[in-house]
C-alpha cells in the first residue's frame, strides 16, 4: 500500500502544470499596449569599438548614453536607467562585444507613452538606425536592436516543473525505502546524495554554456571545481585507507561488494558525501552497510565540512556575483545557485538535524 503522504509531490506537479498553462505568464509578460502600467527592461548591444570605449569609464559612459537614450525618445531623462556595473559579454562574436541593461520606468500619465511602448520604440530607431547619433548613441549595434529581457518566470516554468517532477520521484523512492527499512539513512542518500550529483553536472553545463559572460567568471569556476577534487583525491585515499587497515568487517565488506565500493570510491573524488552512502543502509541494503568504525565516519563528516569552505563557500559566492552582475536571466545559472545554496546548507547542517530526521522518517511510516 502507497503511503498517502507519497501522493503529495504528485499533487503540487499537477497543480504546477496547471499553474503554467494558466494566465500567470501573461500577466508577468505585459503585452502591446500603448497605456500599460509598469517597468520593463531591454539588453543593448555595443560595438567592438563601444564596448572599448565603455571599460575606458562605464559609470561616466552609461550615464552620457541613458541621456542620449532619453533625448531621442523625447522623454524624462529619469526614466531611462543604465546600470554601470552590469554587464556580460556576447557569445560566439570575433570580438568582444558588451551587452547592457536598459531599465525603463512606467508612467501614470495618460498623455505619456509606455515603457513596454518605448522599449519597442527604442529597439526599431537602433534597428533601423534611426536613433540620433550622439557621442554613445553611435556605438549601439543595428543587428541587435533592444530585446525585452526575458522574464524569470517565463524561462524557468518548465525547468521548475523538471525540478518537482524529479523531487516527487525521489520523494516516492524515499517512501519506500523508510518503509522498507526506518533504521537507514535513507533521506541522505535518495534526496541528498543525487542532488550532490546534479550539482556537480551543472557546475560542468554552466562553465561550458555561461563562461565566457563575464572574464573571471570562466577561470574562477573552473579553480574552484577542479583544486577541490584534488583534495577529495587525498582525503579519499586516506580515509579508506584508514578504514581497511582499523576494521576487519570494512575490509570484509570490501571483499563482499568490490564493484559497489569501488563505485563509491570513485564517486567520492566528485564529493566525499559518497562514502557516507555506503554506511547508510539505505532501504536495509547490505551493500551500502560498509563497517566503518565510529571514528571512521567522524573523519569522514569532519572532512566534508572542512572540503565545503574550500569547494561550496567559494561556488556559492561565484554564482551570487554572477547573478549580480550579469544582465540577461538564464536557466541553468539559476538552476546552480540554487542547488549550490541547497548542498551547502545540508553538508552544514544536516549532520546537526539528522536525528530529527530520523524520528519524523520513522513517524511518517506510522500514516
Amino acid at each position: 500500500m502507497i503511503p498517502k503522504l507519497s501522493l503529495i509531490p504528485f499533487l503540487l506537479l499537477l497543480l504546477l502544470i496547471e499553474i503554467t498553462n494558466s494566465q500567470i505568464p501573461t500577466v508577468l509578460t505585459p503585452g502591446s499596449g500603448n497605456n500599460e502600467p509598469g517597468d520593463t527592461s531591454a539588453t543593448i548591444l555595443l560595438t567592438p569599438n563601444g564596448t572599448k570605449n565603455y571599460l575606458k569609464n562605464k559609470k561616466t559612459y552609461v550615464n552620457d548614453m541613458s541621456n542620449e537614450i532619453s533625448m531621442a525618445l523625447s522623454i524624462e531623462k529619469s526614466r531611462i536607467f543604465i546600470s554601470y556595473d552590469r554587464y556580460q559579454y556576447k557569445k560566439n562574436t570575433s570580438e568582444d562585444q558588451i551587452l547592457l541593461l536598459v531599465n525603463i520606468k512606467g508612467t501614470k500619465g495618460p498623455d505619456q507613452p509606455s515603457s513596454f511602448m518605448l522599449r519597442r520604440n527604442l529597439n526599431n530607431s537602433i534597428t533601423y538606425k534611426d536613433i540620433s547619433l550622439g557621442l554613445h548613441t553611435r556605438d549601439l549595434d543595428s543587428t541587435y536592436g533592444a530585446p525585452e529581457n526575458p522574464h524569470l518566470w517565463v524561462i524557468c516554468r518548465y525547468a521548475l516543473i523538471g525540478v518537482v517532477s524529479g523531487l516527487s520521484f525521489l520523494l516516492s523512492i524515499w517512501f519506500f525505502a523508510a518503509n522498507n527499512f526506518p533504521k537507514g539513512k535513507n533521506f541522505s542518500t535518495i534526496i541528498f546524495y543525487p542532488l550532490i550529483l546534479v550539482d556537480f553536472v551543472l557546475d560542468i553545463i554552466v562553465l561550458r554554456d555561461h563562461g565566457s559572460d563575464l572574464k573571471w567568471f570562466y577561470i574562477c569556476g573552473w579553480v574552484f571545481l577542479l583544486v577541490p577534487i584534488f583534495f577529495n583525491i587525498i582525503t579519499s585515499w586516506y580515509l579508506v585507507y584508514y578504514q581497511l587497515n582499523s576494521s576487519k568487517d570494512a575490509e570484509n565488506w570490501w571483499k563482499d561488494y568490490p564493484i559497489v565500493a569501488l563505485g563509491f570510491v570513485l564517486l567520492s573524488l566528485i564529493d566525499l558525501e559518497a562514502l557516507n552512502v555506503v554506511t547508510s543502509r539505505c532501504g536495509g541494503s547490505e551493500a551500502l552497510n560498509a563497517k566503518f568504525t565510529g571514528g571512521g565516519k567522524k573523519r569522514v563528516d569532519r572532512s566534508i565540512i572542512i572540503i565545503a569552505f574550500i569547494e561550496d563557500v567559494p561556488q556559492l559566492i561565484i554564482y551570487v556575483l554572477y547573478q549580480r552582475y550579469t544582465v540577461i536571466p538564464a536557466t541553468i545559472p539559476i538552476l546552480v545557485l540554487s542547488s549550490a545554496c541547497i548542498v551547502l546548507l545540508f553538508k552544514i547542517c544536516y549532520r546537526g538535524i539528522s536525528r530529527e530526521l530520523n524520528v519524523l522518517q520513522k513517524h511518517l511510516m506510522t500514516f
